[in-house]
């Protein structure tokens, strides 16, 4: 089934065709300002900005947007070359604890002007009448929101393993994610072929992305995830289409190295140790040779009876979170989550997925 070479796009291959979500200083917006042809998006995104019009006779439309600069844009009306209002939103929080808002217009067309505050969801409306000049707007004192507190901004810096399971199949794959503030780029390729560019963005705990599928076949997709802290991974859906079809789904994914400079707190792990896994399928012994650089770690793994791979991951303190790409018997993916003793005993979990289906369960392991 060609899908999964399709839907890699779902949570790497990103292209943010569609949505691309800008940085912003101000990372503790409660959503980030989409701008389109007609919402202005100022202030690092802070301010959404939309206009309406009215004629004397009834006649009534959306204002058409035109940013010129990250505090100014303008609206124009009937023809692309005739200014209508021009917005500006300014940080005047050293000044006198608010954000102002200026707006001039060269019309006499009854005006509504919203802005909105996305760190807040305050918004406030600048009316002008029909067939009155329009009167300038000079707000000192529009949004006293200068002290709204910065919620904790997930973190998906990193390479992460993922299951989709998509129109009833699962399909493995593998991406990498660079988050700078709000803004997350990156790249991904599902198991079976495909892979791409994506971008999104970070909105508190959610992360929002677009996909553009470059290959096998041209296609978008968006989705949106939630990202866990406490157990490193992300769950949320995806919808998209391409020359095969459409497709929607679920995505889980799991972070399998975690960056991190290197700390004499973290267990030492390097060597060979022999495992038991007590999986859906039964029990299997394992043999995993681990090399450590400080919080870094890579080797191999080989499960008798299921498969083998290259070992990927970190150890943070006592707890190991690893990802084993599987190359034979077939291509698949195993993520495992696991504490360790002083006395070079293990135990944790693992679950994975590759050409004889998915696989979750237990784990004890000790040194050799």
């Amino acid at each position: 089934m060609r899908f999964h070479r399709c839907l890699w796009v779902l949570l790497g291959a990103s292209g943010i065709a569609a949505a691309s979500l800008a940085a912003t200083p101000e990372s503790f917006l409660k959503s980030a300002c989409a701008p389109s042809p007609t919402t202005l998006c100022l202030l690092d995104g802070r301010f959404s900005v939309s206009a309406t019009w009215q004629k004397s006779d009834g006649s009534n439309g959306q204002g058409n947007a035109v940013l010129l600069t990250d505090d100014t844009g303008y609206f124009w009306f009937f023809d692309p070359a005739s200014i209508e209002v021009v917005t500006k939103a300014l940080n005047g929080c050293a000044i006198n604890d608010q954000y102002w808002i200026f707006s001039s217009g060269l019309t006499n067309v009854g005006v509504s002007l919203t802005v909105t505050d996305l760190a807040t969801g305050q918004s406030k409306n600048y009316a002008n009448p029909v067939d009155a000049p329009y009167a300038a707007v000079e707000d000192t004192r529009a949004f006293a929101t200068c002290a709204t507190p910065t919620p904790h901004v997930a973190d998906v810096n990193g390479t992460w393993a993922a299951n989709l399971t998509v129109n009833g199949s699962i399909y493995p794959a593998t991406f990498t994610l660079l988050q700078t503030g709000s803004e997350v780029s990156g790249t991904a390729s599902v198991f079976g072929g495909g892979g791409g560019s994506m971008t999104g963005a970070i909105d508190g705990q959610t992360l929002h992305f677009s996909v553009m599928e470059v290959s096998p076949c041209p296609g978008t997709y968006s989705g949106t995830v939630l990202v866990s802290d406490s157990s490193l991974g992300i769950s949320g859906s995806v919808t998209g289409s391409d020359c095969l079809g459409s497709y929607a789904g679920t995505v889980y994914g799991t972070k399998s190295f975690v960056g991190r400079s290197t700390s004499s707190g973290n267990a030492s792990v390097a060597g060979l140790w022999d495992a038991t896994l007590a999986l859906s399928q039964g029990p299997f012994l394992a043999t995993i040779a681990f090399v450590q650089n400080g919080s870094s770690i890579n080797g191999t793994a080989v499960i008798n009876g299921l498969g083998s791979g290259s070992l990927t991951g970190s150890v943070i303190g006592n707890n190991i979170r690893f990802t084993v790409n599987e190359l034979s018997p077939c291509l698949g993916i195993f993520v495992g989550d696991a504490s360790v003793s002083g006395n070079g005993i293990g135990s944790g979990f693992i679950t994975g997925i590759d050409c004889g289906g998915s696989y979750s369960g237990s784990f004890a392991a000790t040194t050799r």
